[in-house]
């Protein structure tokens, strides 16, 4: 079923719910695959005390890249890795990260069908 609902407490999520959130200053998509779990230490201790989750897994289109080298200055070899994110749906055999969805706006896009 597809809907377009904003929420910002990821309790109303469930396996399957496809949304999108904020990452700094970029969108990303991703497909939830486990039910938010509250945390031991929840709730916050400080502003409006809502509770808090445990990072969800979730599934992602993301490349994992790296680059290789030799410093210039000390002939030293090094190698820088990152994760590059792409903004589309995410298919059956994209890699499942732990997400932390705390404070975040969540716009739910597809919900599963119970």
């Amino acid at each position: 079923m597809n809907c377009m609902k904003i929420i910002n407490d990821p309790s109303e999520l469930r396996i399957g719910d496809e949304i999108i959130t904020n990452a700094g200053s970029e969108l990303r998509y991703y497909r939830i695959m486990e039910v938010p779990r509250i945390s031991k230490v929840s709730p916050y201790k400080w502003g409006d005390k809502r509770a808090r989750y445990i990072a969800v897994r979730c599934q992602t289109a993301v490349e994992l890249k790296s680059v290789s080298g030799i410093h210039s200055w000390n002939n030293k070899p090094f190698t820088r890795n990152w994760k590059e994110f792409t903004f589309k749906v995410p298919s059956k055999d994209d890699k499942i990260l732990k997400i932390d969805l705390n404070y975040k706006n969540i716009v739910i896009i597809k919900r599963e069908e119970e």
